[in-house]
């Protein structure tokens, strides 16, 4: 009894181990790509783009 309880405390702090990896890695790639745009997009087309976004919530 004592095996499958340390058994399944390991298997959930491997779990828990990965499903923090994946969420740094996530994390890590957006602001990656963030940072890509910033980079190639232009201060007008973000102005545009944001204008874009207000009328739409404007007209709902």
């Amino acid at each position: 009894m004592q095996y499958s309880a340390e058994l399944l405390a390991v298997h959930t702090h491997e779990a828990n181990l990965l499903q923090a990896e994946r969420r740094i890695a996530h994390r890590l790639a957006a602001e990656e790509r963030a940072s890509e745009r910033a980079d190639q997009a232009e201060p007008f087309a973000r102005q545009r783009a944001f204008g874009r976004r207000g009328l739409r919530l404007a007209l709902r």
